[in-house]
């Protein structure tokens, strides 16, 4: 196949369309009682927390396959899963859908690979490969949402690290922007500004520590 890359990215936009138009189909009416200035408070409550399992399938294959193309931030969906189904739930919705979406990532990358210009744009895959503990350092790669899913998991392909170390990793990286995301939209549908400006900010904090640990070994290393 001459352009596998290209085809793959453009099976990937059609899928992701596809789940786009259908998820849109099933929160259309979320959305016209939103914009509905004569609907009551608790009757959106009602019909947004009414949302079974067909609509958290297609949320969470929504997100995951937003997850996996590069260049599309699921960070909305993540967010309407807090909305929809509350913390707890949107909590373990938003880490399978992330699992999910990089998983795939990672077995498509270890079919094409990924092309050495494509590489030298981020310095962070040196620094992350060359890391004392390489587990540690995937893990940071998961949990740092500035990182580009698509160098992480390209470096979980290029490690020594087992399939089960991976998908440890993988879990415990995508788990505390999981819980910002679900706990986060849970709170903005509560209007509770506090806990939601909270857990923004500590998030923040968290991740800009983890960010300059990556880069403060990586130079390290050189």
């Amino acid at each position: 196949m001459k352009h596998p890359k290209r085809l793959l990215l453009a099976i990937g936009i059609i899928l992701f369309l596809t789940i786009l138009y259908f998820s849109f189909q099933e929160f259309l009416p979320d959305f016209k009682l939103l914009l509905d200035r004569t609907a009551s408070e608790d009757t959106f409550t009602e019909v947004i927390r009414r949302h079974g399992v067909r609509s958290a399938i297609m949320l969470v294959l929504l997100a995951a396959t937003m997850c996996s193309i590069p260049g599309i931030s699921n960070v909305v969906v993540c967010i309407l899963m807090g909305l929809c189904y509350g913390p707890l739930i949107g909590f373990l919705l938003n880490v399978t859908s992330n699992v999910l979406g990089n998983t795939t990532l990672i077995v498509i990358l270890s079919k094409i690979g990924l092309s050495d210009k494509f590489q030298k744009r981020f310095s962070m895959v040196n620094r992350i490969k060359e890391m004392h503990h390489p587990f540690i350092g995937l893990t940071l790669g998961y949990i740092v949402p500035l990182f580009p899913a698509i160098i992480v998991n390209f470096i979980a392909t290029q490690s020594q690290l087992t399939k089960g170390e991976i998908f440890l990793s993988m879990v415990l990286g995508v788990a505390p922007t999981s819980f910002v995301y679900a706990f986060g939209g849970d709170a903005i549908f509560r209007g509770d500004h506090v806990r939601g400006i909270t857990i923004i900010v500590i998030a923040l904090l968290v991740f800009s520590l983890i960010t300059y640990s990556v880069k403060r070994k990586g130079k390290a290393v050189e």
